[in-house]
């Protein structure tokens, strides 16, 4: 159930009303505002703010600012007039706020649907005209274009009958006798036999790639053929290195990657752990572990809800990895600044270990954060 934020101000002049809510910590890109001509709702989780205004406002001039600690609204009235109060309508009310969200809700849809209507009648008028336009110059340039062919074809139509009453035009036409002398020559045909047909066989050498032997490069292509075969063989069959097909043999090596800072080979030795033996939540919590200190937080906290999915039931034996899978998600999500969430999983991991005094410390500078009142001692979860 959210908590109503009570703590707010608001001051009114007879054309305005500027009303402020404070944030409680939470950073602005968490907070989410709806607002209409009369009713205002600024939400971060586990807080909300609702107000129904005692009269309607110009939403057009309205506006709101989130920044700064705090949500303020500065809003202009329609009519000029002093409120005297905000509303008239009681919080415990809540059979009224129920209907005057969904009306709310229905006025905002509305208003959208208009908007994106004449949004939608102004584009298509715009692309009409654009159209018209385009069609206007087409036209223009087209008729440019057949008067300068038109006035190129009167130029060269000009040039050729100047040039046929010059001396030079005369003398070059043929006479009755030039015209028909291409036909007393004979064509002799020296056309060469074709040449007899043969054929030839051409053997090629098997191989595993269709490359020619020039271009092979036989050890890759050996690797690679090994690889695959390594690949088909089934799970547990020994192959050329036993140490290969042994989850813990790798979990060990992915251990050493780990002390000596390299996470990224550490991730790449789990992996082929936890493909050879899926079900050891040891091998998920150590990835886990890789994953937040490489910051990628949302692969961390995967690893932990499938560690926590393998660790049922809840027992005795298995505490210590159930505590240590609870803290970092809780780490991954408070780095996210999801602190409800880490919140309880620190307080998860304090029920099965009530005794250890730095959970217990990190859990309430969390919870100050979320009440709003130590937001700068943010990174000191680990």
């Amino acid at each position: 159930m959210p908590i109503l934020i009570l703590d707010y101000s608001w001051k009114e002049s007879d054309t305005t009303v500027i009303i402020t809510v404070p944030l409680k910590g939470v950073k602005a890109n968490k907070v989410d505002v709806f607002s209409t001509d009369q009713y205002l709702k600024v939400s971060f989780p586990p807080y909300l703010f609702e107000m129904q205004l005692l009269a309607p406002i110009n939403e057009e001039t309205s506006n709101c600012k989130v920044g700064d600690g705090a949500v303020v609204f500065t809003l202009e009235k329609l009519q000029q007039m002093t409120w005297g109060k905000l509303s008239d309508i009681s919080q415990d009310d809540k059979e009224t706020w129920k209907q005057l969200r969904q009306q709310a809700v229905d006025k905002a849809h509305e208003k959208a649907a208009k908007d994106a209507e004449e949004k939608a009648k102004k584009k298509r008028e715009e692309h009409q005209l654009a159209v018209k336009r385009q069609i206007e110059l087409e036209s223009e340039e087209k008729k440019r274009i057949e008067q300068i062919r038109e006035a190129e074809r009167q130029r060269t139509t000009q040039e050729i009958e100047s040039w046929k009453e010059t001396d030079t035009y005369r003398t070059k036409q043929p006479t009755n006798n030039e015209k028909n002398s291409i036909f007393d020559n004979t064509i002799k045909n020296d056309v060469p036999a074709p040449r007899s047909s043969g054929s030839i066989q051409v053997k090629f050498t098997t191989r595993t790639f269709p490359t020619a032997a020039r271009e092979s490069r036989a050890q890759e292509e050996q690797e690679w053929l090994d690889k695959i075969a390594a690949a088909k063989r089934p799970k547990g069959e020994p192959g050329d290195n036993p140490e290969e097909s042994d989850p813990m043999w790798f979990k060990d090596k992915g251990s050493s990657f780990f002390k000596a800072g390299d996470y990224l080979s550490a991730i790449n030795a789990f992996n082929e752990a936890i493909r050879l033996e899926p079900i050891l939540p040891s091998l998920y919590l150590n990835r886990s572990a890789c994953f937040l200190k490489i910051g990628d937080y949302p692969h961390s906290i995967e690893d932990c809800c499938k560690a926590l999915e393998r660790l049922t039931p809840p027992v005795p034996a298995n505490a210590a990895q159930r505590s240590k899978a609870f803290i970092r998600r809780g780490t991954a999500y408070f780095k996210l600044e999801l602190y409800v969430d880490a919140l309880q999983d620190y307080e998860q991991a304090i029920k099965i270990d009530p005794n250890n005094e730095s959970l217990v410390q990190d859990a309430k500078m969390i919870r100050k954060i979320i009440q709003g009142s130590n937001s700068g001692d943010e990174d000191t979860v680990e």
